[in-house]
């Protein structure tokens, strides 16, 4: 088994935790207040159709592994302490319930291709798919548990939450890689038009 590097894992952390930081201020502060202006359901407060922290979860635990989930449940709980000003005990629940969808789909793979539980999905050798391949499928694995966990906790008196959730945290996974692949191309043209 291979060691864990945790310099390495400090420095992701570090970086997952930042932009963790970025991606939350911009969902509160521009895509949620777009949401609540242009909405009418009743949802618009528990559920974002754009949810775009749920794509850097995807890529920090494919990245990662499940290394990333203590960012990931600091980070959504301070999050949630600066959206609604305190943490209490349905929000630490929702965290928790949010971190085990990342993780779980990860060590249930890992462990079905008999790899170590909580090696990073880039470093497992046998996964021969693409990485748009591998990114999308795990946003659709975590979006559904995220959404089924969401849903239990806040006890909706219908399905419609779960489908609120599901694509938001979808269409904001799909938003957050097309962001990432751009901005790999844009560094990538800069540095060739430099040489």
């Amino acid at each position: 088994m291979k060691k864990i590097d945790l310099k390495t894992t400090f420095y992701e952390q570090v970086i997952v935790c930042l932009s963790f930081m970025f991606l939350f201020i911009l969902q509160n502060e521009v895509i949620y207040p777009l949401e609540t202006m242009s909405r009418s359901d009743g949802f618009v407060n528990q559920a974002s159709l754009f949810y775009l922290p749920h794509g850097l979860k995807v890529f920090s635990a494919i990245v990662m592994g499940v290394w990333c989930l203590p960012v990931i449940f600091i980070m959504q709980l301070a999050n949630g302490l600066y959206f609604i000003g305190s943490i209490n005990a349905e929000m630490f629940l929702e965290t928790a319930l949010a971190c085990l969808a990342i993780g779980l789909p990860i060590i249930l793979l890992n462990k079905t291709l008999k790899q170590p539980p909580f090696l990073s999905l880039l470093e497992n050798k046998i996964i021969d798919v693409s990485l748009f391949w591998l990114f999308l499928s795990l946003a659709l694995i975590t979006s559904l548990l995220n959404s089924l966990t969401q849903s239990f906790v806040i006890g909706a008196p219908n399905n419609q939450l779960l489908w609120y959730y599901l694509l938001g945290d979808i269409a904001g996974s799909i938003g957050f890689f097309i962001f990432i692949v751009l901005m790999l191309k844009l560094k990538n043209g800069f540095f060739r038009m430099s040489k």
